[in-house]
């Protein structure tokens, strides 16, 4: 068990206390046992359920009051007033997590009422965390697990607070379960969201189960995760890309030696090859082929003539 010291273990008792004063303060003559409040609060969602109750007087329908110890009068839950479902979301109305909350529910059939009421509340105590998500990637020896914390239904200033932002850090136990019934957990912290561990020293193809479990540092109330089963990898399927490249490359170098080898004793020699005769006929040419053979020129006489130029008057 957790021991608490200085000003928690002082502001624990000052709930303790709370509870005390306020366990018995209703008369027992407004209060119909049969209706069987229950108040159930996860990650900051309080949902008031009760029953209609066995007897033969049943009320035609319902109205939902919630009251604080800082206030100390009862409110009408605007939401849950003339309902006839059996069942009150309180989470607006509870918007101080350190608050010490009781909630009533009132029957009407015709001129009669009925009041039933629960006590009590304080969501920063009693609320329970979880599931968390949680992902699984396999590997031959270790399993890497992925981790995202619940949401809270916790308003400040019409923003949602993270689990994070109300506790700061969180404890988290990870639970490895083998066929075999071998059991491994794993305990840690953490001050973010979302994050992810691996555990390590697993046995190849092998199959495990992993379910997670986050709490509070003030409370250890939880819901953990679904169990999510994986098998491990197999090493040979691991290594055996590696290996093939790693031996195509040695053969291509054992090859490449053993014909240098070869070429340096005379062993091997590298053939020229020689101009075919055809092509040898170009060399013996009067002329060059890339030069364009000269035109047969004939003389031309040119023969001067004068011409008078006549004026016409």
């Amino acid at each position: 068990m957790m021991e608490l010291t200085g000003p928690l273990h002082f502001y624990q008792l000052v709930y303790v206390g709370i509870l005390a004063t306020t366990s018995y303060s209703w008369p027992a003559s407004v209060i119909n046992p049969q209706f069987n409040v229950t108040m159930t609060s996860q990650n900051f969602q309080h949902i008031l359920s009760w029953e209609a109750g066995s007897n033969t007087t049943v009320p035609t329908y319902y109205q939902v009051k919630y009251s604080s110890f800082r206030s100390g009068e009862f409110q009408i839950a605007e939401e849950c007033s003339n309902i006839t479902h059996l069942f009150c979301d309180l989470s607006e109305y509870f918007t101080d997590e350190h608050e010490n909350y009781e909630a009533m529910v009132q029957g009407f059939t015709g001129s009669k009422v009925f009041t039933s009421f629960t006590c009590c509340l304080i969501p920063y105590l009693y609320t329970s965390l979880g599931p968390p998500a949680v992902n699984i990637t396999p590997y031959p020896s270790s399993i890497n697990i992925t981790i995202k914390l619940p949401a809270s239904h916790l308003k400040r200033e019409g923003k949602v607070l993270s689990l994070i932002d109300i506790y700061d850090e969180l404890n988290y136990v990870i639970t490895v379960r083998r066929s075999d019934a071998q059991v491994l957990t794993l305990k840690n912290t953490t001050t973010k969201e979302h994050f992810a561990t691996v555990v390590e020293g697993l046995y190849p193809n092998a199959n495990y189960c992993v379910s997670v479990a986050v709490t509070a540092p003030i409370h250890d109330k939880s819901i953990p995760s679904t169990l999510k089963c994986v098998i491990t990898g197999s090493i040979s399927q691991q290594g055996y890309p590696a290996v093939s490249i790693t031996g195509g490359v040695l053969v291509a170098l054992v090859v490449c030696v053993i014909l240098f080898i070869l070429h340096i004793a005379g062993i091997i020699r590298l053939k020229t090859k020689k101009w075919p005769s055809v092509l040898k006929t170009t060399r013996n040419l009067g002329y060059s082929v890339c030069e364009p053979e000269p035109e047969n020129v004939s003389p031309v006489q040119v023969v001067f003539q004068d011409i008078k130029k006549k004026i016409f008057r």
